[in-house]
Formats: C-alpha cells, sequence, structure tokens
C-alpha cells in the first residue's frame, strides 16, 4: 500500500446482518497482510487505537485492523464523544503507516460522519444460497472507490477498474466471490466475537439499572 486506506463493510439493501460481513473482512486481512491474526481484530475504541500503535512501531507497511461492530465504537449518534473523536483523529492521521483499517457495521451511515468523509472504499457483502447444491452458500462482495465533493458533504461511488494488459484496456470489477477465512482465525474471531457480545450485554444492563 502507499498511503494509508479506511475501508467499511456494510450489509446489503436487503440484508443487514449474517451477510458475512466479518468472515470477508477477515479474508481480505488474510490476503493482504502476511502477519495477519485474530491480534489485529478490535471490538473497542482503546483495543483499536493499541493495534495502530503496534503498527507504527513494527514500522512494517501493508498492515491490516479491523475494528469491527464499528456503530459501537463509533456512532454516528454520538459524534460528540471523546471515543469518536480519538477514532476520527487517529484515522485522518494515520494514512503515513500506509495500511489498511477496516471498519465493519450494519449499515454505512450508523458511523460517525467524519469517519465516513476519510472512507477510501466501502463495499457490501451478499449471501446467496442454494438448495440444489446441499444449501451451499457463496458470498459475494462488491466494492466501490469513494470520492466526495470538497466540502465532504457528497459521497460519490465508483467501482473499481485496473488495466488489463492482455485486453490493453480499464476492466470494470463488478463484484467478488469470497472465499472463508481460515478455519483457526474463523474460531478465535467467533470466541472473541462471543465475548464481546455478552460484555456488551452486561454493560447495557448495569446502565439500565441506574434508572
Amino acid at each position: 500500500l502507499k498511503v494509508g486506506l479506511v475501508t467499511v463493510l456494510t450489509g446489503s439493501t436487503f440484508l443487514k446482518t449474517g451477510c458475512g460481513k466479518s468472515f470477508t473482512a477477515l479474508r481480505m486481512g488474510e490476503l493482504i497482510d502476511e502477519d495477519f491474526g485474530i491480534h489485529k481484530v478490535a471490538f473497542f475504541p482503546r483495543e483499536f487505537l493499541q493495534i495502530l500503535d503496534a503498527i507504527e512501531e513494527s514500522g512494517k507497511p501493508g498492515q491490516v485492523v479491523i475494528l469491527d461492530e464499528g456503530e459501537i465504537s463509533a456512532p454516528a449518534t454520538l459524534w460528540y464523544s471523546f471515543t469518536n473523536k480519538a477514532i476520527h483523529y487517529t484515522l485522518s492521521t494515520f494514512r503515513y503507516l500506509r495500511s489498511m483499517a477496516i471498519i465493519v457495521t450494519p449499515s454505512f451511515s450508523w458511523i460517525d460522519k467524519r469517519i465516513r468523509t476519510l472512507t477510501s472504499h466501502w463495499g457490501y457483502t451478499e449471501k446467496e444460497y442454494y438448495p440444489d447444491k446441499g444449501n451451499k452458500i457463496r458470498v459475494k462482495l462488491r466494492l466501490y472507490r469513494i470520492k466526495t465533493d470538497l466540502f465532504g458533504e457528497k459521497i460519490f461511488f465508483e467501482k473499481l477498474r485496473m488495466y488489463d494488459q492482455n485486453k490493453k484496456g480499464l476492466v470494470v470489477f463488478n463484484e467478488f466471490i469470497v472465499n472463508l477465512p481460515s478455519e483457526e482465525l474463523r474460531e478465535e474471531f467467533l470466541k472473541k466475537d462471543k465475548k464481546f457480545k455478552a460484555d456488551l450485554r452486561k454493560e447495557l444492563v448495569r446502565e439500565i439499572e441506574k434508572f
């Protein structure tokens, strides 16, 4: 990577959850970052910033950090919170690391507007089921490059293009078929994800009991 990139992965227009977002992010991490593992997956702002510190200390470009459930760490409704500002400040200055931050969230509009403005790529995943093939599941990723106006108010989406030497012209990518991440990484992620959600529910119960 020549510069730091911020990519947001969301659900499709039909299905927001359970459509392969997290596993797609994990697979992207494995393909891009040769040292990628569960230690580069964060669910909390502090954890996310600590991983970026480790990336900077290593001095190695081309690394990937994932912030899953991004709508909880940097929700659009809490734009004034310090954690939102901390993530925004970090992403606005991390491009020199030449790495990629992937934020996973059900909907693009659920994360802080300032972070949306910093996003370089946005993609959404879709699951396809094949009952005639033993209920086989295939995940498709539609990935777009993001551009904004000079004020960052309007967002435009552009399909990825690449020059093909054989065809002597630009090739437009409509979608990508995404394979599963490694079994070991899937198991580690599911364990970490389960703990995060259990801890989140406990924290919410404590907050509710205050009223």
